[in-house]
Formats: structure tokens, C-alpha cells, sequence
């Protein structure tokens, strides 16, 4: 293969992760996956899920306040408001200064069921700082997927190495 069908094949399987990542539905845990699947390096499969999962997350706090209410009534968002109103209705008022370390965490821990979409609502809802709001979701999604890419390479890693060892390839 030639060198340049090479950099066309990297951009390609570049650009499915980071796509992957900014989808809704395959989202930063999806993202890796694909990574892992199609071979990218871990390192950049970080950066490349991070960066699909930030452009996703700007464009949703981009969206005014009434549009985001008015997706509340469709049925892939309706479970995504629920998860926001259970934290909003649960939030300690007095607290509000630790709100972007809550978000940030939030979104940092893996497989809460908890993720960007959900965050960027509760940034919507309560009308919160958007270069703040961005920060604690950039620290949690860095977090998250950092934590995410350890896992899915980690259990790549050591599954050759078991098969590897039993079938000897």
C-alpha cells in the first residue's frame, strides 16, 4: 500500500472514532470501542473520543434554552430529562458552588447511565456559565474516557496475551 493511501486509510478510521464519539447513541464508550476494534493507538483514541464528546457537548449548550425544553417531549430525550430532573430535584441549593465538580464528576465516572447529554441539560436548565459549564465537562469527559480507554485496551491487552498463550499465536 502506498503512503498516501495509508494517510487516507488513518483519516478515515480517524474520523469514524471521532464521529463515533459525537453521536448520542455510540457516545464516548462506543467510541473507544471502535478505536479499539479498528486498531488507532490508544493515545489517540483518547483525544479523538475527548474531542467528539466536547464538539457534541458545545454544539447542545450552543442550543437556546426553549428548544432544549421542547425536546423534553421526544422519546430518545425524555429519559434524559428524567435523569436531569432526579438530579436537579435532589441537588443541594446551598451548595451551588460545587455544581461544575459535580457535573465534571458526573460524567467522569464510567457507566453511571449519566453522561455529556445529561450534563449539558442540566447546564440548560439551570441557566450555568458556559466557559465553567465547558471546563467541568471537559475535565469529566477526559476523565471518563481516559478511564474507559484503560478498561477496553486493558481487556484487549490481556485477552491476546490469554489466547495468545493457549493457542500459541
Amino acid at each position: 500500500m502506498t503512503a498516501q493511501m495509508e494517510l487516507v486509510d488513518l483519516v478515515r478510521t480517524w474520523l469514524t472514532v471521532y464521529i463515533s464519539a459525537f453521536l448520542p447513541f455510540i457516545g464516548m464508550h462506543g467510541a473507544v470501542v471502535v478505536a479499539a476494534a479498528t486498531h488507532v493507538d490508544w493515545r489517540a483514541a483518547w483525544l479523538l473520543t475527548t474531542a467528539g464528546t466536547l464538539t457534541a457537548a458545545a454544539l447542545v449548550l450552543r442550543i437556546d434554552r426553549a428548544t432544549v425544553e421542547r425536546s423534553r417531549n421526544l422519546p430518545f430525550f425524555n429519559r434524559l430529562f428524567e435523569a436531569a430532573d432526579h438530579y436537579i430535584r435532589n441537588r443541594d441549593n446551598s451548595k451551588d458552588g460545587h455544581i461544575y465538580r459535580t457535573i465534571a464528576t458526573i460524567i467522569a465516572v464510567p457507566m453511571t447511565g449519566v453522561g455529556t447529554l445529561v450534563a449539558c441539560i442540566i447546564v440548560k436548565l439551570l441557566d450555568l456559565d458556559y466557559k465553567r459549564s465547558m471546563l467541568a465537562i471537559s475535565a469529566g469527559a477526559a476523565a471518563n474516557v481516559f478511564l474507559t480507554t484503560a478498561g477496553v485496551y486493558g481487556l484487549l491487552t490481556g485477552l491476546q496475551t490469554i489466547l495468545g498463550a493457549i493457542f500459541g499465536f
